[in-house]
């Protein structure tokens, strides 16, 4: 249900799918599914990227450091910000942490 979400391009409806397995605490392999979605279409990438802005803590680093690489090669700059923006929020650098000192 929520790969074909995805690959319909139901964004907002995907999000809600994993609002609540995360509310239920339903395990998904969201890797699996992600991959399996990309190698669909490219296209999908748009649509995964999104889910995982609505909720960032669903989904591993490593994934949507993946996404985020693939938002950047399809020139969606707007979603590869953002998922930057969440990734370099739960793991701060040790260069901005410098930055950030009073």
């Amino acid at each position: 249900m929520f790969l074909s979400m995805v690959n319909d391009g139901l964004k907002d409806e995907a999000a809600q799918v994993v609002q609540y397995a995360t509310d239920k605490a339903i395990d998904i392999d969201y890797d699996l599914l992600f991959h399996r979605s990309i190698k669909d279409s490219k296209l999908n990438l748009h649509a995964f990227a999104h889910v995982m802005i609505a909720h960032p803590t669903a989904f591993s680093t490593q994934l949507r450091l993946h996404a985020l690489r693939g938002c950047l090669g399809a020139k969606n700059y707007s979603a590869a910000i953002e998922l930057f923006n969440h990734v370099e929020h739960d793991h701060p650098s040790s260069r901005t942490a410098e930055l950030n000192k009073p």
